[in-house]
């Protein structure tokens, strides 16, 4: 009895330590990914809105999102999505989504007794793109891309 209460404790303990992001990221859905086609019309099945022409193939979304502003000005593209998923999910699913992209990331929680909110920092190569997730507790949950194409 003894061993089987020390086993189970070790396990838990391991899952603690390193599974929990593996047991998060499987119940997280993947954002999707800009192909050449959905840089100038997005699937309609992934996101609600068109992107602009400047924003580059490869760049991860968070899936059913709704585009509220889209632009591009000298090797910079902006994008600003809505939804109404939970800002917990979506925060660790924008972080997920890119570590799958093989992009390296960083999170930073960036809240203020008002406003839920979080920074996020992905780059890849000579890109970076820098992702503002609030919450300002209206149910709906913003994110604001900032792409920059020709990072040195």
């Amino acid at each position: 009895m003894k061993r089987a209460v020390l086993l189970i404790t070790l396990v838990a303990a391991c899952v603690a330590m390193t599974g929990c992001e593996r047991i998060q990221a499987a119940f997280v859905p993947d954002p999707i990914v800009v192909t050449d086609e959905a840089t100038t019309a997005v699937s309609p099945a992934n996101l609600d809105g068109e992107l602009g022409e400047g924003v580059p193939e490869g760049t991860p979304f968070w899936p059913g999102s709704r585009v509220e502003a889209s632009d591009y000005t000298k090797g910079t593209a902006t994008v600003t999505l809505v939804t109404g998923d939970p800002f917990d999910d979506v925060v660790a699913g924008i972080g997920v989504g890119y570590q799958r992209a093989e992009w390296e990331v960083a999170t930073e929680d960036a809240s203020t007794p008002d406003v839920k909110t979080a920074l996020i920092t992905a780059s890849k190569a000579n890109r970076q793109v820098l992702i503002t997730v609030t919450d300002a507790g209206d149910g709906t949950v913003t994110m604001e891309y900032l792409i920059q194409l020709e990072v040195e």
